[in-house]
């Protein structure tokens, strides 16, 4: 945004302007605000702020405006649509596009009722992690004619979970109670009081039937269950903190019946404390659905 002023100096009953010019740049399409501070040596108005309001029309563009293809697993892929939008979109046509990375994507040019797209298929990398790229739609318009989309999207295992990281937090753990008195609550009726159990959800990305066998933290710290969903195929897994850690984060380890991911596990953030009294159990293990103690 830049302004001009007409003058500096405002004579008694004078007047003066302030040219204001708006970048929508920053925004493809909708309302955008701004506010000018005008300082002067008035003493009744010493700072005075105008605000500006307009709504940006888009001209042409893309819909979506990045297309994110959510998780994936290795190799496979993923069916998307990219149609032209805006004003001009009807009388503007496809030309021509290209992308930075031709073995991941491809497309084919189609016209959706009055409007240009594209048909695009996503093929993920064979590597796990966050992968992106790029493609540049070509078109007829005499300026508006090259526009760009980023791609991106994640390459998971098969087994993916709702939560990367649990972080406890003061009212997800009981270590008010005796150390003992907790591992006994716990295993006794690991379903009373959810609420206060931290719920980590577990499902197949291809559909493909699993199950949690057992599941187990080494270091003590957290007691943990897991069930079948009743109304899906997924899996979810309740998560309570129940020792004093020695370092601040730690893995809930998960075991499966799949031969491709037979072990997972949970990262968690524990709160720091003083540690359990010596002797008293420092290792919990529990089946799906029914929760058993070790060193108990």
């Amino acid at each position: 945004m830049a302004t001009v002023v007409s003058s500096t100096e405002i004579p008694p009953g004078g007047e003066g302007k302030i040219e204001v010019k708006i970048s929508s740049t920053e925004r493809a399409s909708g309302r955008i605000s701004k506010t000018i501070v005008v300082n002067s040596n008035d003493p009744n108005n010493p700072v005075y702020r105008l605000k500006l309001s307009a709504d940006v029309e888009t001209l042409l563009g893309l819909d979506p405006q990045m297309l994110d293809v959510g998780m994936l697993t290795k190799g496979t892929e993923s069916n998307h649509t990219i149609k032209l939008t805006g004003k001009l979109a009807k009388r503007v046509k496809i030309t021509n596009w290209s992308t930075d990375n031709s073995e991941m994507v491809g497309a084919r040019i189609k016209r959706f009722d009055e409007v240009d797209g594209l048909e695009v298929t996503v093929k993920a990398p064979a590597t796990d992690g966050i992968f992106h790229g790029s493609m540049k739609i070509e078109t007829d318009h005499e300026k508006l004619n090259a526009l760009q989309i980023w791609i991106q999207g994640r390459v998971e295992a098969d087994i993916v979970y709702d939560k990367r990281l649990v972080v406890f937090q003061p009212g997800d753990t009981n270590l008010e109670q005796p150390f003992l008195q907790r591992i006994l609550t716990a295993i006794s009726d690991p379903f009373l009081n959810q609420r206060v159990l931290t719920r980590v959800r577990l499902r197949s990305l291809t559909n493909r039937p699993f199950q949690i066998k057992r599941v187990e933290d080494t270091s003590g710290v957290v007691f943990a269950f897991a069930r079948k969903d009743p109304e899906t195929d997924d899996w979810l897994v309740y998560m309570k903190q129940i020792g004093n850690p020695k370092t601040l984060f730690g893995k809930l380890y998960l075991y499966t019946d799949r031969e491709d991911q037979p072990t997972l596990f949970v990262r968690y953030q524990a709160l720091m404390g003083n540690y359990p009294p010596p002797g008293m159990g420092n290792r919990r293990s529990a089946r799906a659905g029914r929760p058993t103690a070790k060193n108990r």
